[in-house]
């Protein structure tokens, strides 16, 4: 038995044992592709109508039984199985298809348990095989005019392997930017774009890769490319995202403003999201407040720039975590113990060896446990706004007791999605038309009322008091002094209690760490990390250890 191999992306063509076949007619070609491609028996009467449709029935099947005949004088006796009934290619025939080694790469992932955005190396081969594969569009430049049911198979057909190829090229493209393999990247952005012209997130990809990499003006030609091919072919023009992006161009801080790519790993069974930005030579771990949203804070120009700026001098790593954003959702309050295996999970998915905490707020209670039981994974620890714990007691006389907490709260959980409480984070924002609206869509996004609730009841329930003087990590402490959020004697609880904690009282109301006067913020943190790295106190993944 021969070996019928098809080549079905591009103009088709045909080869039989090794050898290039003309078939004679235009329906022989249809024929043999369609049951190639269906991989099961057609009854006569079905492929007679499908490709004569224009024929009464006896006619139809006579033009099948000249076509069959074809078929064996062109290929040979051993390429059909035909019954008085059905036609189907002979089951013992060799038979390799284009298309069909297209999809068993594309699906060698599917059992794998990785995030389908989180492709393992071996599942990058597989995909690279299979865009090599698609060398052009589904039969090119071949139709059957006389035969819609044909047509509209075909159009079905490679509808679903190019838009299968164009999920593989946004993959392919996003996994090579967050390895920052711009190179790579940027080659399956362009062959992404050739294969979809029109399609804003292909050019929204290079135009951020061509940004990352400095070529800011081969981002503005991509920008008037895509803008230009929207008018022109589909009378639009380019969503708010494009435009923010390019905007973006303009900034002098606008590689701090390009979004970075989200990414997952799982601690235990849940999968947190994390991103990474910039390229220095610290590791700075960022553990946020009660909510995040890894994509929302980008939205934030302010707090984009804030983190751009740390970018700067360190490789800034963000999740957000269990519970909240796009992480897992959870059915009960996380405990100390996940929490602080989640972080440590995070590190090693942003493959570092040694890290430097920065904790706002309630990541507090995260970044002391953690430096406290694994000073190995942690070189030095930044604590902005934090408390020891949640509420006052006689021991604590700061911050609010359990009772006013509880109404807070309450009132907090109510007016959900809302931009409630800015009076008390960001006091000298509190009527930014721009903030609250970022504010209330940030909570909409970030966590359903329940989940804030118990997020709520674990922050009041906190009390790392106990872990303070066994801190071995140089620790800086700051704090503003007119805190609406979180009194400033917490912040002089904590570095009166952790041995050679150095504490700064910086000025301004404002809880989040992003708005108000954040100069003295960033020349703080700078200068401490400035000395742990002269200290020679932390170690990156590609040390040589």
């Amino acid at each position: 038995m021969g070996q019928l191999a098809l080549r079905l992306f591009g103009a088709p063509q045909v080869e039989y044992d090794g050898q290039p076949i003309s078939l004679r007619l235009q329906k022989e070609l249809a024929l043999l592709i369609y049951l190639a491609t269906t991989a099961r028996p057609h009854t006569r009467i079905a492929l007679a109508t499908l490709l004569w449709p224009e024929h009464d029935e006896r006619s139809a099947l006579a033009a099948l039984r000249r076509t069959l005949h074809q078929v064996k004088v062109d290929l040979g006796e051993g390429v059909l199985e035909v019954t008085p009934r059905l036609v189907r290619l002979h089951p013992n025939l060799e038979l390799s298809l284009d298309t069909q080694r297209f999809a068993g790469a594309t699906h060698q992932c599917a059992g794998h348990t990785h995030p389908p955005d989180a492709p393992l190396p071996s599942c990058i081969v597989s995909l690279r095989a299979a865009v090599r594969l698609y060398r052009d569009d589904f039969l090119a430049g071949f139709a059957l005019p006389d035969s819609p049911a044909f047509d509209e198979w075909q159009f079905f057909e490679g509808e679903g392997l190019r838009a299968e190829c164009l999920r593989i090229l946004a993959l392919l493209t996003s996994y090579y930017e967050r390895r920052g393999d711009h190179e790579q990247a940027i080659e399956m952005a362009r062959l992404w774009l050739v294969r979809e012209p029109y399609h804003e997130p292909a050019h929204r990809a290079l135009i951020r890769l061509f940004a990352l990499t400095g070529q800011r003006a081969a981002a503005r030609r991509q920008y008037e490319a895509c803008k230009r091919i929207l008018a022109e072919r589909l009378g639009m023009q380019p969503h708010q995202e494009t435009e923010r992006l390019y905007r973006s161009l303009e900034d002098p801080a606008a590689s701090l403003m390009v979004h970075p790519q989200t990414q997952y790993t799982r601690s235990e069974s849940v999968y947190l999201a994390y991103q990474t930005i910039g390229a220095g030579a610290i590791d700075l771990l960022h553990v946020g407040g009660f909510i995040s949203h890894l994509e929302q804070v980008w939205e934030e120009p302010d707090l984009a720039r804030f983190y751009g700026r740390l970018s700067n001098v360190a490789r800034l790593i963000l999740y957000d975590k269990r519970g909240v954003g796009l992480s897992d959702r959870m059915e009960s309050p996380a405990t100390v113990e996940q929490r602080v295996a989640d972080a440590r999970a995070i590190i090693r998915a942003a493959g570092s060896v040694r890290v430097v905490v920065f904790a706002v707020s309630d990541g507090a209670a995260v970044a002391i446990p953690l430096a406290e039981r694994h000073p190995d994974q942690v070189a030095g620890l930044v604590i902005y706004g934090g408390q020891a714990k949640g509420v006052r007691n006689a021991d604590y006389p700061w911050g609010l007791t359990s009772e006013q907490y509880q109404r807070w709260a309450d009132n907090l959980v109510r007016s959900w999605g809302g931009p409630v409480n800015l009076e008390y984070f960001a006091p000298t924002r509190a009527h930014d038309e721009r903030l609250r609206h970022w504010w209330a869509h940030m909570q909409r996004l970030a966590a359903s009322p329940g989940a804030v609730k118990a997020i709520l009841e674990g922050i009041r329930d906190s009390d790392v008091r106990h872990l303070l003087a066994r801190i071995r990590v140089p620790t800086l402490v700051l704090h503003r002094r007119g805190d609406l959020s979180v009194p400033v004697e917490s912040g002089r609880y904590l570095a009166s209690h952790i041995p050679q904690a150095r504490y700064v009282e910086l000025p301004g109301d404002d809880h989040w760490w992003w708005v108000g006067d954040t100069q003295p913020l960033h020349e703080e943190i700078e200068r401490y990390l400035s000395d742990l790295s002269d200290q020679s106190l932390f170690k990156r993944a590609s040390s040589s250890e």
